[in-house]
Order: C-alpha cells, then structure tokens, then sequence
C-alpha cells in the first residue's frame, strides 16, 4: 500500500492501524487464486487507478483484480462459499469416483476436526466431484465449526496424504 502511495484510512484509538481486511483466511500450507481483500482510503478514488497502483506496485505473481467500490464506513463483502481443486495423482485416483459418489448419496457424514470435534461433513458441503484426475469442491461458510478441506480428503480416505502428494488450492471465493 505505501508503495502504492495509497492514503489509507487509519482506525480510531491509542493504537491506529491500517483498515484493511482479509477474508476466509487459510490455514498454513494451503494455497490460493482468489483471495479477498477490504482496504479503506482517505477521501474519494476511481477502483481501477487504484487497481492499477496496486499492481504496478505489487510483487511478481500477486495481482489485483475485480475492483467493487463499498459504500459508507463499514464491511459490506461476506464470503458464502469457497471453491477448491485438487489434483490427484494417478496411484490415488483408484476407486475415488465410488467414494465421492457415497459421500454425495449419504445423509450424512460425520468426521472429526482436529481437536476431536465431530461435525456433519454434508452441511457445509455444496459441491464435490472427481473428473479427469481433478477433485473440484464447494464448501459452504458457515456459523460454528466448518468442514474445511482437511475433512473432505480424509472423508475420501486421502487425508494422510494432505501436503505430501495431496495440496488443495482454493480457486474461488463466492460473495453474497
């Protein structure tokens, strides 16, 4: 942002930062193609010339796209869903069509977080299929605890191989 020499807006308070905001973060090791970001400028700014800083000044390989003005001083952007590819090697690839196919008949799913927790896999799943060496999910956001892309591969039996043959990259946030 300096680099871009945009005026940033600054909060209010003994300690002022930046009003800029991130959405869906991830968690360590996934990758992503479409994030996005909030940021609030002093005064009034066409979204294209900032755009246009914003990549002029960027790093290789981050680039600023589909600029949306917000109107007044609070958050407008909600992210309802997240979209992943995942490629799967060939040794792996054996008999999951059947699996995703079971998933997608089930009622149900139960699957542990973490920390044990056991939620329904199907509530926050929108979208899943198993295509030409391609696995293409949709999961919903959610209030409570979300089925994350870490339980949808272990739901598949792959989830051992999670950052070793396995790296889901998140290719679409999807805003209200």
């Amino acid at each position: 942002m300096r680099r871009a020499q945009l005026p940033l807006a600054m909060s209010q308070g003994f300690h002022p930062k930046p009003r800029v905001s991130y959405y869906g973060a991830l968690s360590l090791g996934f990758s992503s193609r479409d994030e996005v970001m909030e940021i609030v400028l002093e005064g009034e700014h066409d979204v294209h010339a900032v755009t246009a800083s914003l990549n002029a000044a960027s790093v290789p390989g981050l680039e600023f796209y589909d600029p949306e003005p917000l109107a007044g001083s609070t958050s407008r952007i909600k992210a309802v869903s997240f979209d992943y590819e995942t490629v799967i090697p060939d040794r792996l690839a054996d008999g999951l069509a059947s699996k995703v196919a079971g998933i997608l008949a089930a009622e149900t799913v139960p699957v542990s977080k973490s920390k044990g927790r056991e939620i329904d896999l199907k509530r926050g799943l929108l979208a899943l299929s198993f295509q030409g060496g391609l696995l293409y999910t949709r999961l919903a956001v959610q209030d409570g605890p979300e089925a994350t892309m870490r339980e949808v591969l272990a739901a598949l039996g792959l989830g051992a191989e999670l950052f070793r043959s396995l790296f889901p990259v998140r290719t679409k946030t999807n805003l209200a």
